[in-house]
Formats: structure tokens, C-alpha cells, sequence
């Protein structure tokens, strides 16, 4: 019996050892899948985190390119409005000018042409057609500088 107990107990003590070394497989193994899965959300995550700061990053530069666009069309707008401006301006100095010169040489044709830029003159164009044609010489014949009181249209 002797024999037979001692392979019964070897039997059962590599039995035991194979159990012990396949749990410790079992469980490195897990280990192993659990660190590989920990280690794969991670990178997901940092990766997602890269992709943010990526967008991020091309959305400020988006907004910036835009910002610039619209600022640079603005300006080309304004200069293209202060040269309009300054077109119509010039045009009207022009205008009430002729108007002058044909005023001071009593010329008929100037009451027309006052009249006819008179009636779409602003505000201020009308002053200033005002002013200028006060300032003629006094002594010479003036005309009322309103077109629509069409009586003494001519005054001394």
C-alpha cells in the first residue's frame, strides 16, 4: 500500500500544481486582456482627445480666416463708398460752380439749371447753393435763391 498511496499523492500534488499553474495562466491571461482593454480606451480616449483639439484648432483658424474676409470686404466697401462719395461730391461742387459762373454773367440758362438741381438737391447741397450765390457782388442782380417762388426771380 505503500506504493500506491505515494503515486496517489504525487498524482493528486501534480493534480493540485496543474490546477495552481492553470489558474495563474487564467489569471495573467485576464490581466493581460484587462490591461490591453484599459490601454485601448485610453489611447480611444486620448486620440479622441487629439481630434478635438484638432477641430478646435481648425474652427478658431475658420473663425479667424473669416473675421479677416469680412473685415477686408468691409474696407474695400467703405473705399468704394468714399469714393462714390467723392464722385457725387466733386460733381455737385462742379455743378454749383457752372451755376455761379452763369449766375455772375446774369445768363439765362443758369436759372434752369438751378432749378433743375435745386429740386434734387439734399438739404445741405441747398444751403451750400445758397451760400455761394449770397456771396455774389452786391450791386449785381440776384435771383431768389427758392425756384419755387417763381415771382421776383430776379431781384436788385
Amino acid at each position: 500500500m505503500g506504493l500506491a498511496n505515494k503515486q496517489a499523492a504525487y498524482a493528486s500534488r501534480i493534480q493540485n500544481n496543474n490546477q495552481l499553474y492553470g489558474q495563474k495562466a487564467n489569471i495573467e491571461t485576464q490581466l493581460k486582456n484587462q490591461s490591453a482593454l484599459n490601454a485601448q480606451g485610453i489611447n480611444g480616449q486620448n486620440l479622441a482627445k487629439l481630434d478635438q483639439y484638432d477641430m478646435n484648432k481648425y474652427n478658431q483658424t475658420l473663425m479667424q480666416q473669416s473675421r479677416k474676409s469680412a473685415n477686408v470686404s468691409q474696407g474695400i466697401e467703405d473705399i468704394g463708398q468714399i469714393g462714390t462719395e467723392r464722385s457725387m461730391r466733386n460733381l455737385d461742387n462742379s455743378r454749383i460752380s457752372h451755376i455761379q459762373k452763369m449766375f455772375n454773367n446774369n445768363d439765362a440758362a443758369a436759372y434752369k439749371e438751378y432749378e433743375d438741381f435745386y429740386s434734387i438737391a439734399t438739404p445741405q447741397e441747398k444751403q451750400a447753393l445758397k451760400e455761394t450765390l449770397s456771396k455774389s457782388e452786391s450791386g449785381k442782380k440776384k435771383w431768389n435763391t427758392d425756384p419755387r417762388n417763381r415771382s421776383n426771380q430776379i431781384t436788385e
